[in-house]
């Protein structure tokens, strides 16, 4: 799963987008979104995928990678993809099944050295009998709440 032509969300931004957008730093540093969330729930619904930074927490250690969302009606509509770039080779892997948040929580403890705590949340969630522990951030936490509810248990 690449990238390309994938959105970012609201709560996304790299050091890129804050060099060739100003504004993006200002927003940043005030601890604002980049954009309106509420414009990614709306994209999504429009079919628009999109990807928002992800930590994977993997025994005691962190992994950089994405989170991207697609269609409701695609293959694999949720899936994770390790590192900071999004390079074809690199398999994405697929959160299948019914997805079920355990809960969300601030970054605490050891955590803090490899994750922002000011800027992403932990959720602790299954999906297809697997556990999962990843930090989004925190502008993406309704989102990706929102998406993971489709994809819960009815």
């Amino acid at each position: 799963m690449s990238a390309k032509g994938v959105r970012k969300t609201s709560g996304t931004h790299s050091m890129w987008d804050t060099l060739t957008h100003p504004e993006t730093m200002t927003k940043v540093l005030q601890g604002q979104p980049v954009r309106d969330p509420a414009d990614d729930l709306a994209s999504l619904e429009q079919g628009v995928s999109l990807r928002t930074s992800t930590f994977r927490k993997t025994g005691r250690r962190w992994r950089a990678g994405s989170l991207f969302f697609r269609s409701t009606d695609d293959v694999t509509p949720i899936a994770w993809q390790p590192g900071i770039w999004s390079w074809a080779w690199r398999a994405a892997e697929p959160m299948t099944g019914p997805v079920i948040v355990e809960s969300v929580e601030e970054i605490t403890g050891a955590d803090r050295f490899w994750v922002k705590a000011h800027l992403f949340r932990k959720i602790r969630l299954t999906a297809a009998g697997r556990a999962w522990v990843i930090a989004v951030p925190t502008h993406d936490v309704p989102l990706v709440l929102t998406v993971f509810k489709a994809h819960g248990e009815n």
